[in-house]
């Protein structure tokens, strides 16, 4: 699927240009967090989930790739399965989460709160040779979350980070100018998904400590959602 020229600059794929059947309303929110390993979305997510607890909603906070059985031969599979088969295995993980996880809490009317979502697979599976367009066209009946957090950082604090939590998966021992390139690729996904009118919020961290950059997200979550 070829990309489409906008005004703005920005090549959007065509298959990204509609989304898909929305959510029912049942006043579950879906929050995603994506960004370059080691930025800080767990302890974000883990926050967050916090903040939208004391604003009375029951929160499901979840992670992808998933604990189900094809999640876990995903995350902990990455040094045996490499390239379109990985993202494949993802992709699965991904629907069924959706299906199993995600839909059943939105029903119930929960704040699910997802460390890692779709923009993950956009960036870190283009690290490991699998072709753009492969990667829209597979994901493409993918629900859209009600806001889809990106964050962003220097790659170095973010290598750091992610090798101080130890190493389970190849993409966390690649060296700098893949590091580098990782965190090129969310902001430029960011910008298609932005472009396209997925529902984008970004933060830089910059060097700001946790409880700034809690703050920070808290006020953009309530403001953009309407708490």
């Amino acid at each position: 699927m070829s990309p489409r020229p906008r005004s703005d600059g920005t090549d959007t794929p065509d298959v990204l240009m509609r989304q898909p059947e929305p959510w029912p309303e049942t006043g579950g929110l879906f929050i995603t967090l994506d960004g370059p390993s080691g930025v800080g979305k767990t302890t974000m997510g883990a926050r967050l989930g916090t903040f939208l607890g004391s604003r009375g909603l029951k929160v499901c906070a979840t992670t992808e790739p998933s604990h189900s059985a094809i999640g876990e031969l995903a995350r902990y599979g990455t040094h045996e399965y490499h390239g379109i088969a990985l993202s494949l295995l993802i992709a699965a993980d991904r629907y069924h989460h959706v299906e199993t996880v995600v839909r059943p809490a939105l029903e119930r009317g929960e704040a699910v709160v997802c460390d890692r979502y779709l923009p993950s697979s956009l960036a870190m599976d283009q690290l490991d040779g699998v072709p753009p367009d492969f990667l829209w066209n597979i994901h493409r009946h993918l629900p859209w979350p009600h806001l889809a957090i990106f964050l962003t950082g220097h790659w170095q604090l973010c290598a750091t980070r992610a090798a101080g939590r130890g190493n389970h998966s190849r993409f966390h021992l690649a060296d700098q100018a893949a590091k580098q390139r990782e965190v090129e690729l969310f902001n430029q996904v960011a910008d298609q998904l932005a472009a396209a009118g997925y529902p984008v919020c970004r933060y830089d961290i910059g060097d700001q400590d946790p409880d700034t950059v809690h703050r920070a997200l808290a006020e953009q979550v309530a403001a953009r959602l309407g708490l």
